[in-house]
């Protein structure tokens, strides 16, 4: 047969091994898939037998080519690339992907989402490994496939910390979409601050919910004392995280130092005097700002205002 005369005969050259050139010789010419199988196997690796014998239900002439196109290039984004475009299933490409291509890190993840489609899996991976920043790293698992079990698990195989898993914990898979949603804010265009603090308060969460996702972006010493008293006077955590954004814009100007727009503002909400002293303490003053003489009473804010999504369209924060 004049293929096993010419693939016999072939030898290193100076520039290249006798095995690059029989893998060029396979890939350039047309042969059935077995002959090309079976050529391959009498040079390749015993990793790459291994695989291919695993893969049994593949084409085996595909796998082969695959393969052998896979050891044309030493970078990993190359590779995985041209194992995203073959035509392997996608049960064929994560089997190769994890025995070629994963970092013990991957394979460990990939173990966690054994119950996620197989495409899913491999089209999250290729994204997450093509994601150069923590924006994309988030929006690759936003805007993945997976369940959202398999999200919960590629979030905390990524981005592990005791808290958040604390709170994932608590708060369940609401949490993990609440997670991307404050990583994604932090690359808002604009304003970041109002970004993140409107992903808090639209994240879908319950209150306490809102404020434990706060604590572990933006928690510091007291902070959590500051959040318990504004909401004892019956003001909520959206009324807190407002004037809190409203706080971290105010300057003084040629007419007004800071301290008096702020009780100026404070004045203009209509709260009672409980209300209107918590929220004086809140910016760092000492001191009532009112006595409970002077209280105005106000009715409650309802809850309908609380839900406006706009930071700054919401009551505490109106300009």
């Amino acid at each position: 047969m004049e293929f096993v005369k010419d693939f016999g005969a072939i030898k290193k050259t100076e520039t290249e091994s006798a095995n690059d050139r029989k893998r060029e010789y396979l890939k350039d010419n047309y042969l059935p898939g077995e002959v090309k199988a079976d050529a391959y196997r009498q040079f390749a690796s015993d990793k790459k037998t291994e695989l291919m014998d695993a893969l049994s239900d593949e084409d085996e002439g595909t796998v082969a080519y695959v393969l052998m196109d896979m050891e044309s290039t030493d970078k990993k984004a190359d590779q995985q690339k041209i194992l995203m475009d073959s035509k392997l299933s996608g049960a064929g490409k994560l089997t190769t992907y994890n025995e070629l291509l994963a970092s013990d890190s991957e394979k460990e993840l990939i173990q966690k989402l054994s119950g996620e489609k197989d495409d899913a899996v491999m089209n999250f991976l290729s994204k997450w490994n093509k994601a150069s920043d923590a924006y994309d790293k988030a929006a690759a698992i936003k805007n993945s496939k997976l369940t959202d079990e398999g999200k919960k698990a590629a979030y905390l195989s990524k981005y592990s910390s005791e808290k958040e898993e604390e709170f994932i914990k608590n708060a369940g898979t609401k949490a993990v979409d609440a997670l991307i949603e404050l990583r994604l804010a932090e690359n808002a265009q604009g304003d970041k601050k109002k970004a993140q603090y409107a992903a808090i308060l639209d994240s879908g969460l319950n209150e306490n919910q809102q404020i434990q996702l706060f604590m572990i972006k933006f928690g510091g010493d007291g902070e959590r004392e500051k959040i318990n008293a504004v909401r004892e006077t019956g003001l909520s955590f959206t009324d807190y995280l407002n004037f809190k954004y409203y706080l971290s814009n105010v300057k003084k100007d040629d007419n007004m130092t800071k301290k008096e727009k702020v009780e100026e503002k404070i004045m203009s909400f209509g709260l009672n005097a409980e209300q209107s002293n918590a929220l004086w303490a809140m910016a760092g003053y000492t001191g009532q700002l009112m006595s409970g003489a002077l209280s105005l009473a106000a009715p409650k804010l309802t809850e309908p205002e609380l839900k406006v999504k706009k930071l700054d369209v919401l009551p505490l924060a109106a300009p």
